[in-house]
């Protein structure tokens, strides 16, 4: 979302999966988790290790891409996360934008799919049926 906001010369088309722009919740965005929910996460992953972050991000048991990440990564990844906010660039994106998100997500919720949609020119989005967060099969299924 950085690059395409920044730099759309040099981005064509963008697809956003199982993403929000704020992952965490406030007064004016309620579509992303509770602050206490992700510091218990971090708490999780120092006491169980990254089994913990595997079972809530990949319900159908697959680890694509993630699965030799380490404690410390995880903890960084979550700490970027807490204070990611990228809603002041969803107006400045302007290609073409397919925005693919399960229904079921209980990391990235699916209103915040909605509200990327409704801030997005140019864009379409797919609500997966059935899909939790980073659910592989599925994505496939509808992206090729």
């Amino acid at each position: 979302m950085m690059i395409a906001a920044r730099f759309p010369e040099k981005v064509d088309k963008l697809i956003l999966v199982s993403t929000t722009p704020k992952f965490v919740a406030s007064p004016d965005f309620p579509h992303g988790l509770p602050l206490a929910l992700l510091r218990s996460l971090r708490k999780r992953i120092r006491k169980e290790g990254t089994k913990a972050f595997h079972s809530l991000v990949f319900k159908d048991g697959k680890k694509v891409g993630l699965a030799d990440l380490t404690v410390e990564q995880a903890e960084r990844e979550l700490a970027e996360l807490e204070k990611a906010d990228l809603r002041p660039l969803l107006d400045k994106i302007r290609i073409p934008t397919l925005i693919i998100h399960g229904d079921k997500d209980e990391i990235c919720l699916p209103s915040a799919a909605v509200y990327m949609k409704e801030r997005i020119g140019n864009s379409e989005l797919v609500m997966l049926e059935g899909a939790g967060h980073a659910s592989i099969d599925l994505i496939r299924k509808y992206a090729g």
